[in-house]
């Protein structure tokens, strides 16, 4: 049995469309009840674990979402569930014979340099990073036949900020992007694929996805203004820190050194840029009016 904890959120939803096409038993957890599962399953609620079914299987734990600033602003609601509940989620599900798979975050590093490699130690330079690094460090060391997965950033079909920058755009206004930050994007598709690879033939320890490359947000931006109206607005650039002065983190490089039990092509950042930019073009025109308006 597949189980996939977080199935509504951007990669669990993923990661079940990819099992679901090939054929492979699954079960799909959720907070809620939803159309892929029957009942709910709490991280922070024990008394819902018991939905998780015994046997030889693996659990993909694809949650919870908390944001950098969620953890900046509320750490200690944040950790009780990034940290505490996951750690101990993941000993249970062992103990019922499953093999947990954890994602976490290229943000156990702090950017200072690309590439950082699966055997490098930690070093977080924000409280969310931290948070990973502790949830990572005690499943590790409680589960040792269990695998933390490390991802750069992902991106789907949309982006809430990507998307707003392009209902400015194409109203004729200025937007902001950081030069300074940098990202390695990959596609959630790519990434549901990768981890039901790993899924299917689960193997302990640390394993890295990341893009080939990075890019800068402001790169970005200027990526989507090149496919906007003839009279469309304008991107300025400028630093993280002025754009948003209690940003805790700025990171200078992106990538992680790839790593996993199954050899798998790196993708290039530009096949994540390019499907996000197309879906946000496309989905929120208005054909009638030849208008572009923010999809709601």
């Amino acid at each position: 049995m597949n189980i996939v904890v977080g199935s509504t959120g951007l990669i669990g939803q993923a990661v079940v469309k990819v099992l679901a096409q090939e054929k492979l038993p699954f079960l799909a957890l959720s907070r809620a009840k939803s159309w892929t599962n029957k009942a709910a399953l709490n991280l922070h609620d024990r008394s819902t674990w018991g939905i998780l079914p015994p046997g030889r299987g693996v659990v993909l734990v694809a949650g919870p979402s908390f944001s950098l600033r969620d953890c900046m602003t509320r750490p200690k609601e944040t950790r009780a569930i990034q940290v505490q509940a996951v750690v101990e989620f993941s000993i249970f599900a062992a103990q019922r014979g499953l093999f947990p798979i954890l994602l976490s975050s290229s943000f156990v590093y702090d950017g200072s340099r690309p590439d950082f490699g699966s055997q490098d130690l930690s070093h977080p330079a924000c409280e969310y990073g931290r948070q990973k690094a502790e949830m990572e460090a005690g499943v590790l060391e409680a589960v040792p036949e269990s695998a933390v997965v490390r991802l750069t950033k992902v991106f789907g079909d949309f982006h809430p900020l990507v998307s707003s920058w392009w209902g400015k755009i194409c109203s004729g206004r200025i937007i902001e992007a950081a030069s300074d930050a940098r990202l390695s994007p990959l596609g959630s598709q790519w990434v549901a694929e990768t981890l039901v690879s790993l899924m299917k033939h689960p193997c302990n320890g640390i394993w890295h996805l990341s893009a080939s490359d990075d890019i800068s947000w402001f790169e970005l931006a200027m990526k989507l203004a090149d496919v906007s109206p003839a009279q469309a607005g304008r991107v300025s650039i400028r630093s993280l820190r002025q754009i948003d002065p209690s940003v805790e983190f700025v990171p200078l490089h992106g990538t992680l050194k790839p790593s996993w039990p199954r050899a798998l092509s790196i993708p290039p950042s530009s096949l994540a840029i390019e499907n996000l930019i197309h879906n946000i073009t496309k989905s929120i025109s208005d054909p009638d009016q030849n208008r572009l308006k923010l999809k709601s």
